[in-house]
Formats: C-alpha cells, structure tokens, sequence
C-alpha cells in the first residue's frame, strides 16, 4: 500500500512538473524584434509597399509556399530575416546587423558579389534607384536598432 502511494506521489509531481515546465523546457526561438520608432515604422510601411508590389506576390516571396522558403508578406518580415542566413549563400545573412551592406537581400536586389542565380526581383521591373536607397536604409536601421540594443544590455551589465 505505502508503495502504491509513493508511485501515485511520484507521477503526480512528475505530470506537475510537466505542465509548469522545468530546467528541461523547450527554448523559445521566436525572434525579437526591436522597438522601432515612428520614422522606423513608416519605412516599415514602404517596404512592405515595395515587397508588396514586387517581391510577395503568389508565385514569388508570398502565399503559402514562398520561394526559397522566404516569406515577404508584412507579418513574416523582418522578423524571418534578421540575422538569418541566406539559404543560397549561407554564409550571408539575408539581413546582417553586423555588416548591412553585406546583407544577402540587398545583394540579390543589386547584383552584388556573393549573389547566385538571378538577380531580383525576376517576373518585375527591377527596382528603381528610390526603392532601393529605401531598402538600402532599411536594412541599416536594423543593424543601428542592434547595436543600440548591445550597448544598452553592456550599459544594463555595467
């Protein structure tokens, strides 16, 4: 009898510690996405105008299933891109907060080195100078939120 109960016991804690979770917990891989400002936001806007117009629709970087697995729809980005690597060169990010001007995105817009197959967008006129000086800042501003973010966790150790 005194068995029964230390078993009963002992699977009721394990199923407590199961649905509160634990040292065993899955980690949450869901990325953050910085605070951005109102100016930020409203380059958010036209990109999503942008990607909209010329990269996110069905058969492209839209809809269930994306090219490449890359997703431009306004709720995937940027999250999906930021530090991520490019899955045709990945040693480029498709946005790399360390090197911006290096990120894979821009250099598959412009034609830079690094690129493979085409340049994009394909089935579009390619972008003009405005939308890829928009896009260009962009890609920046996530690597300025990131190092602004850095110095402020360094601050928040000191």
């Amino acid at each position: 009898m005194k068995g029964s109960a230390l078993l009963t016991l002992l699977v009721l804690v394990l199923l407590i510690g199961a649905a509160f979770g634990g040292p065993g917990d899955e980690v949450d891989t869901v990325k953050v996405v910085p605070e951005r400002d109102a100016s930020a936001q409203k380059l958010d806007m036209t990109i999503n105008k942008i990607f909209g117009n010329s990269c996110s629709t069905s058969g492209c970087h839209g809809g269930k299933h994306p090219k490449m697995q890359l997703s431009l729809d306004a709720d995937d980005i940027p999250a999906n891109m930021i530090d991520v690597p490019s899955r045709q060169n990945d040693a480029l990010m498709l946005i790399d907060t360390k090197d911006p001007s290096q990120s894979y995105l821009l250099l598959k817009m412009t034609g830079g080195e690094g690129m493979k197959e085409k340049k994009m967008p394909i089935m579009k006129a390619p972008l003009t100078k405005d939308e890829l000086a928009s896009v260009m800042t962009w890609v920046r501003g996530f690597a300025k939120a990131a190092a602004e973010e850095t110095d402020k966790e360094t601050d928040d150790d000191d």
